[in-house]
């Protein structure tokens, strides 16, 4: 896939970013999306790091204005962070990508 730019959740906006990233292919049966207020015990997939943060950064979809919207949450959060129209959007009702 040939993608010059990508819109980043980032201290209350959203930036577009041109620099290198990475998009998250692979074997869909391997991974299922989580409710972790009602899935128990699971292993989450995770999506990176940020400076100053001790905790795993875990990919996440939230449903917002009838759409599906990717997004992050930290690991122990019980809230995270999607970008919606230059902004940064919270919300305490998420999936997380975890291993099957």
């Amino acid at each position: 896939m040939n993608s010059t730019r990508a819109w980043v959740p980032w201290r209350g906006g959203e930036i577009q970013w041109s620099g290198l990233f990475e998009i998250l292919v692979g074997d869909q049966s391997a991974v299922r999306w989580v409710s972790p207020k009602d899935s128990g015990r699971f292993h989450a997939v995770e999506g990176g790091f940020e400076t100053g943060r001790p905790t795993a950064m875990l990919i996440a979809q939230f449903n917002h204005e009838n759409a599906v919207v990717p997004g992050k949450v930290f690991s122990g959060d019980n809230q995270g962070q999607f970008g919606w129209w230059g902004g940064e959007t919270y919300a305490s009702d998420f999936r997380v990508l975890a291993w099957k």
